[in-house]
């Protein structure tokens, strides 16, 4: 007998209004073909969107492609 699956989590996607509204609630989102380690939040000093890359913090400079794309996902942080 083979053991169970474990249950797969699905991902919900987001569109940019979305994710913009759940950074807006203190949370962090990505988008699904960003790399790991890489997401977007709101910054509690300034209150602009940012952008953590490469273990550093960038102001998100939000691109077209950004917008009209519906691949953001909620971005849980694993280490």
């Amino acid at each position: 007998m083979s053991p169970s699956p474990l249950p797969t989590k699905k991902i919900e996607l987001m569109d940019f209004c979305q994710a913009l509204a759940v950074v807006l609630t203190g949370k962090t989102v990505s988008k699904q073909d960003w790399p790991e380690e890489c997401y977007a939040f709101m910054s509690e000093k300034d209150s602009l969107l940012m952008l953590h890359k490469d273990d550093k913090d960038y102001h998100f400079i939000v691109s077209k492609e950004d917008i009209e794309q519906s691949n953001w996902v909620i971005y849980i942080k694993t280490n």
